[in-house]
């Protein structure tokens, strides 16, 4: 399965530029991004990280969630 790493964000939240193979354009100030890189195995599920991410010469991280494995695993 191919998944988007990310896509813009804004009022209908899931917006262009889209990060995707054939898109080239670069990503601006102040845009406001989705970054969800995944893992993704045919029959059995997979795994998708998020963040929300304002675009600037250092990217500022909105989303305050743990990244650590225990905090992302549901049993």
């Amino acid at each position: 399965m191919s998944h988007r790493t990310g896509h813009g964000m804004g009022i209908l939240c899931h917006e262009f530029p889209e990060d995707m193979a054939y898109n080239h354009r670069p990503l601006l100030t102040n845009e406001v991004y989705s970054v969800e890189p995944g893992i993704y195995v045919h029959g059995l599920g997979g795994f998708r990280q998020d963040d929300t991410v304002v675009i600037g010469s250092v990217p500022e991280i909105l989303t305050k969630s743990p990244k650590d494995l225990k905090s992302q695993t549901i049993l």
